[in-house]
């Protein structure tokens, strides 16, 4: 059932909500930039200059602040990060930290926009201001899926580097299921496969790990129209509530609650 799953998704096409993928990119944007502005406070209590951006300047302040002559990590780590914090309560480790945690996400997702097959001209290495100064709102992605060692659905070419609730706004799907094994998934499968859905028929799914996307065709008169049990709908709405939410506002019967420009 799983190499069926991969050879499906390796025939698929899915649209990419494209303003979407804007507003993500944008904001990781605005974060990155606010962190950066308090680092830069922080630096300018001390009287020196840092280029944050420059690993050699970061590495150069911190022993300043540690009163070290040699740092003796060869990189800078989030564990490195969290014990200096701890030796000196100095609030810019933590700082550093949440930037460069910002920053990561946004290489990773500004290498999946380099990806897109979108028709721009100016398409080059200056791609994410070129898109985010686009007007485009869709375009299409077809990603390769291999079942990994552990018996399980990786995707690349391009990967996702999405939450699970980026990726249901991202690709359009109405639900996400976290499955505790690839067994429940394949499970799951073979009980409803018939309601998982693509304009009327056929299949429109994805599955990344344990996680599976789907567009599911919803009943007017149940919340969850597919489960056979009391126990098997209440653990499906629980995780629905808790977990989910569904960015597009999408009308569906399925209960789905929310939790809640230079580059970096």
């Amino acid at each position: 059932m799983i190499q069926t799953i991969s050879c499906e998704i390796n025939r698929a096409e899915y649209t990419v909500d494209l303003i979407y993928l804007r507003d993500i990119i944008s904001g990781i944007i605005q974060e990155g930039e606010g962190i950066r502005e308090e680092l830069n406070q922080i630096v300018k209590r001390y009287g020196v200059q840092v280029d944050l951006r420059s690993t050699e300047d970061v590495t150069r302040f911190i022993k300043y602040v540690l009163k070290a002559e040699v740092v003796k990590e060869r990189k800078l780590t989030n564990e490195a990060l969290d014990r200096w914090f701890e030796q000196t309560r100095d609030v810019f480790f933590i700082k550093l930290k949440q930037y460069r945690r910002c920053r990561e996400r946004y290489q990773k997702i500004a290498k999946f926009i380099k990806t897109l097959t979108v028709a721009l001209d100016e398409w080059s290495k200056n791609s994410v201001e070129v898109f985010i100064n686009s007007s485009l709102k869709k375009t299409t992605v077809k990603p390769v899926s291999t079942v990994n060692k552990n018996g399980g659905v990786s995707i690349s070419q391009p990967a996702l580097p999405f939450s699970i609730t980026e990726v249901v706004g991202l690709l359009n799907f109405n639900v996400a299921i976290h499955f505790k094994s690839n067994d429940e998934m394949v499970s799951f499968l073979n009980m409803y496969g018939d309601i998982i859905w693509e304009d009327g028929m056929g299949k429109h799914l994805l599955v990344s790990g344990e996680v599976l996307y789907a567009q599911m065709i919803v009943s007017e008169y149940e919340i969850i129209p597919f489960s056979n049990s009391e126990d098997n709908m209440k653990r499906l709405i629980e995780q629905f509530n808790l977990e989910y939410s569904n960015p597009l506002e999408i009308s569906t019967k399925i209960i789905i609650k929310n939790k809640n420009s230079s580059p970096l």
